[in-house]
């Protein structure tokens, strides 16, 4: 399933090579939102954009983007067996200028995001449908 999220760029860390087949880069997005008492709220939430999304020229400290990203998610077990954790990623493959009129576009993932998955959440309006 995929997301999208705008704000504007607040950090963006070093390019790792991961080997030469394989980059990623980390980066921080400053989306504000609007609660139901009409306060807004910032929020800094982290997103890794990889391969060829690294060197995406609209990743710049202060431009707004637009951002399209899979959530990903794994379990690591300590060798020593510890305690299971579990670590998400907001993977991003596709960045856009959100400017409005922008033509600025992030070239395209080298992998095509994946189908559509079967809705798992109830659309948006039927969750207060309670059947008692």
């Amino acid at each position: 399933m995929s997301y999208e999220a705008t704000g504007t760029v607040y950090r963006i860390a070093p390019v790792q090579h991961v080997n030469e087949r394989f980059s990623k880069r980390d980066f921080v997005l400053k989306i504000t939102e609007r609660g139901g008492n009409g306060q807004t709220y910032e929020q800094l939430v982290q997103f890794q954009a990889i391969n060829r999304n690294v060197d995406n020229q609209l990743l710049k400290v202060g431009q707004l983007i637009r951002v399209s990203f899979n959530l990903r998610g794994r379990e690591w077990t300590p060798p020593n067996g510890g305690e299971i954790r579990y670590f998400n990623t907001l993977q991003v493959w596709a960045i856009e200028s959100a400017i409005s009129g922008g033509s600025e576009q992030a070239p395209a993932a080298e992998v095509a995001p994946p189908q559509p998955q079967p809705q798992t959440v109830a659309p948006v309006g039927e969750e207060d449908q309670i059947p008692f």
